[in-house]
């Protein structure tokens, strides 16, 4: 463990830090903190395509017509669903983890024979992970990211909804001139 004078010369030198100098290193520190990438506000982690998400962005810009604060609703919910679907890949990537794990396992046939049970290696992963609470946990993360997306949705059809009954109750500008005159 550090002594205090190790540690308050740690604190001087760290205040003399600038930080990360270059945009990759500015980059890479503002991504310090990311466990899984289920939670954050950063939609895009470093292997995802950033094409695959502008593409998600446009279609979504395109169906819902955003105006004003839609706007943001719309970028709230294409995150949203990012993460959604974020979730569903690391569940398979898991399974298929634990799976790869279990079929390379030499002890496998003696521990599957011994424990009576079948010789699916799917089988065996999904009781791992189970067992670990990860397929539990993961299912929670997607659970509130439904349960979000749930809302924004609904709230972005309230507000859209009130703005085209608005401008649907707006007197014609053809009508409203010849009233005036």
């Amino acid at each position: 463990m550090a002594s205090e004078k190790q540690i308050n010369a740690n604190r001087q030198n760290a205040k003399n830090s600038p930080g990360p100098l270059t945009p990759e290193g500015k980059d890479r520190s503002s991504r310090n903190a990311i466990k899984h990438g289920l939670a954050g506000e950063r939609w895009l982690l470093i292997d995802e395509d950033p094409e695959a998400f502008d593409t998600l962005w446009q279609s979504a810009c395109d169906y819902y017509q955003p105006q004003g604060l839609e706007v943001e609703l719309v970028e709230r919910a294409v995150g949203l669903y990012w993460r959604l679907r974020r979730a569903a890949s690391f569940e398979a990537m898991l399974i298929n983890a634990k799976t790869e794990t279990v079929a390379h396992d030499p002890m496998r046939e003696l521990k599957i024979f011994s424990e009576e049970k079948s010789a699916c290696p799917i089988a065996h992963a999904l009781e791992s992970i189970l067992h670990d609470d990860l397929l539990n946990r993961l299912g929670r993360y997607e659970r509130n990211l439904h349960n979000q997306l749930l809302a924004v949705l609904k709230q972005l059809e309230e507000m859209r909804e009130a703005r085209v009954s608005s401008q649907l109750s707006l007197p014609a500008p053809e009508t409203a001139q010849a009233s005036a005159a």
